[in-house]
């Protein structure tokens, strides 16, 4: 009896640290921001412009000491570009990225979602939405029309890659 409960146990033991090995360990992520003052050089003419401009980094952060810095397009690359710690949220999955940018009659609202693929997270779904304000003349009010669609990425685009394609990902 004494030796069927010991193999029993074992057995137990056994089954237990099976599971424990096959689990995905999930991976936890955090975002913080930081701006760097880039001094523009003088003109042709040697005229000193005082003109700065703010360019952005995000780093992402994993719970396992792996990090990617992404470097964000500016106001001017992207037509009023904004992004700041509170556009970075984790999710179950992953994280997501939310980026709101336009001017005049339309502005964007794009969230970018990650999650982790071959060991990197990696973007694999992108929800825009396309807010088209146009006057009133009747009323003197602004109208607005918004449209959703949602993009699934094929190929998955790893977060190593992401620096070069975000521009290009922007409003489409």
């Amino acid at each position: 009896m004494k030796k069927q409960i010991t193999i029993m146990l074992l057995l137990l033991a056994l089954l237990f640290a099976s599971q424990a090995m096959t689990e995905k360990t999930k991976m936890n992520y955090t975002g913080k921001v930081s701006w760097e003052e880039i001094y523009l050089p003088p003109s042709d003419d040697g005229e000193v412009l005082f003109l700065t401009e703010w360019r952005c980094y995000l780093l992402i952060s994993r719970s396992d000491g792996e990090a990617w810095e992404l470097e964000i397009p500016s106001g001017e690359e992207v037509k009023n570009l904004s992004f700041d710690e509170s556009n970075f949220e984790e999710t179950d999955d992953g994280f997501l990225l939310h980026f709101n940018w336009g001017g005049g009659r339309y502005f964007w609202s794009e969230t970018f979602f990650f999650k982790e693929s071959d060991g990197e997270p990696c973007l694999y779904k992108i929800e825009s939405r396309l807010t088209e304000y146009t006057l009133n003349k009747k009323t003197g009010d602004f109208d607005d029309e918004t449209d959703t669609k949602v993009r699934m990425i094929a190929p998955l685009i790893k977060l190593s890659d992401f620096n070069e394609k975000l521009p290009k990902l922007l409003g489409q």
